[in-house]
Order: structure tokens, then C-alpha cells, then sequence
């Protein structure tokens, strides 16, 4: 299968890895040529939660340049990079026959997804932790499953079911919400969390007081998404800080490098469906415009 990965951030980088390791023909596509340059000179070099380090053969374009038409297109960029990212998909014939896989934090980009022409789009979270450590090398930093639903068309069970013998570990869901919920939920407390008090994933766990606030901001997530049972769910959140207690949130690391973060399509989604819902998320309007403050 030809699978073209939009974004070559951190988790590009690691499906990249993934898809090649199960001898899929990968073609990672970047917004610089610097990059994509790195990558076809390179490979792409995963060093994994063991320690153990690989390098794949994978290919690289700019985004505007790849020629391919791939089987699977997999958009891993930022949710306020989307809009480029939709022109694309939108007006370019190679990619109107590929099945859609997005894989963004937050709940934002769903309802635009109804915009775009292709036939099978999929939606999905992935849970494993990755550092980005140059423009081709990764360090796969905790392990956990990529959860996915169909929005439109159908999930080809037989691609998926291959993906499973190594570092994948792929669960298909019915209800693409439950899912975005789920990851939403996490994001809404992790990753502004750790960068409001620039701690590690761990510390969240560890640190009696971020736990408290961390509880805080879980249960104002549950209550505006509906969500009832929700011991399980907070038993997740906390397991993620655990599998992932080395990492940096990708939040974090915007923050450190000056970069925009994707508070608007966490925080600022939750309270967004506050105000249609005539509540008030204190805790969560308190660390959205603590992180706005620490934006360029």
C-alpha cells in the first residue's frame, strides 16, 4: 500500500516508522523542503520505548509537490494548519481516491470533515508518546493503541488487521465520538497542565496538588461532553500520565520553542460548547487564557 503521512512532526515521524516496519511504501509530506530533503537522505530513524534504534527507507515531498496517489493519506498536522491541508485535499485528484485518516488532538476539526469530497474518511487518537528529536530521527517515548472510526465510508478491516503484528496495537471503534471525547478529555487536562507549570507528563501523577487540579479540570471536560461514567475514564487520563511520565506534551514543547499551541481546539473547544450550553468551566477558562498569556 502507498500511505502518504501529512506532517512530519512527531507522531508523522512515528507512524512513518510504523507503517514501514510492516513493509508499507511511505512518503512523508513536510512543509519545508529542509526536511524532506533530511528524510530522503536519512530514512526516517525511530529509536523505540526498549531503547533499540532503527532506520527505515522512507520517502519525502513537500506537501504541494508529492505526484503519488496514495491508498491511505494520514494528516497528523496541527489543528491550525488544517485549512492548507483541506485546499489540498479538496482540489488536488491524487488524493480523491485515498481513504482520509486524521489523527488530531482536540474535537474542532470533525464538522469540517463534511467538506471534503473523498469517499472513506477516518478519525482517530493515538495514544503512544513521541519526542521529535531532528527533521528524520523520533524517540518513541511510551507505548498505547491508535483508536479509529469511520466518519464517512468504511473501515477496511483486512489493511487494519495486518497492522497489528508489531508496534501497532489498532482498535476500531463504532462511534467516532466516544473517541474524540475520550481524547479530548485527556488533552484537556494533560497538556495545558504540564505547560502552565512546564512539568513532565509524570509529574501530574506524582504531584498531589497538579492531581487535584488535574481532577478539576477532568470533571468540568465530562460534565460539558455529556460524559457519565467517568471512573474509568479518569483511571485512563491517569495511565496515560504514567505510560508517558518522560514526556514533554506537545503543548509544552510549543510553548519552549515560541510556536502557537492548540489550546483554541482543546480548552478553548470545551468552552466553546460551554457557552452554547449556558455553563461555566472555571478551572478550564482559567488555564486556556493562562496558556494564551504564554503564547508569542
Amino acid at each position: 500500500m502507498k500511505i502518504a503521512i501529512i506532517g512530519g512532526g512527531s507522531i508523522g515521524l512515528l507512524l512513518a516508522s510504523f507503517f514501514s516496519e510492516e513493509g508499507q511504501e511511505v512518503t512523508v509530506c513536510t512543509r519545508t523542503g529542509q526536511q524532506a530533503n533530511a528524510i530522503k537522505r536519512n530514512g526516517v530513524s525511530c529509536r523505540s520505548v526498549s531503547g533499540t534504534e532503527k532506520t527505515y527507507p522512507v520517502s519525502a515531498s513537500l506537501i504541494d509537490e508529492y505526484k503519488e496517489e496514495p491508498h491511505y493519506t494520514v494528516v497528523c498536522v496541527k489543528q491550525h494548519h488544517l485549512p492548507a491541508v483541506y485546499a489540498i485535499l479538496r482540489s488536488s485528484q491524487r488524493y480523491l481516491d485515498s481513504t482520509l485518516l486524521f489523527i488530531q488532538n482536540g474535537m474542532g476539526h470533525v464538522d469540517s470533515l463534511d467538506s471534503l469530497p473523498q469517499h472513506n474518511i477516518l478519525a482517530g487518537i493515538i495514544e503512544h508518546g513521541a519526542l521529535k528529536i531532528s527533521d528524520h530521527e523520533v524517540r518513541h517515548t511510551g507505548n498505547g493503541k491508535i483508536k479509529l472510526a469511520s466518519y464517512r465510508g468504511g473501515i477496511d478491516n483486512a489493511f487494519w488487521g495486518r497492522m497489528i503484528t508489531g508496534c501497532f496495537s489498532i482498535e476500531a471503534k463504532d462511534r467516532l465520538d466516544s473517541i474524540m471525547k475520550e481524547k479530548l478529555v485527556v488533552n484537556s487536562v494533560v497538556n495545558p497542565l504540564t505547560s502552565l507549570f512546564r512539568v513532565q507528563n509524570g509529574d501530574i501523577e506524582r504531584n498531589a496538588h497538579l492531581r487535584v487540579m488535574a481532577k478539576l479540570l477532568f470533571e468540568e471536560a465530562c460534565g460539558v461532553l455529556g460524559i457519565g461514567e467517568t471512573d474509568a475514564l479518569w483511571e485512563h487520563v491517569r495511565n496515560v500520565c504514567r505510560r508517558t511520565a518522560d514526556n514533554r506534551s506537545s503543548m509544552l514543547r510549543d510553548i519552549e520553542e515560541g510556536r502557537k499551541t492548540e489550546i483554541e481546539a482543546i480548552s478553548g473547544y470545551l468552552l466553546m460548547i460551554a457557552d452554547h450550553k449556558g455553563m461555566h468551566l472555571p478551572n478550564t477558562k482559567f488555564i486556556y487564557h493562562g496558556i494564551k498569556a504564554l503564547e508569542p
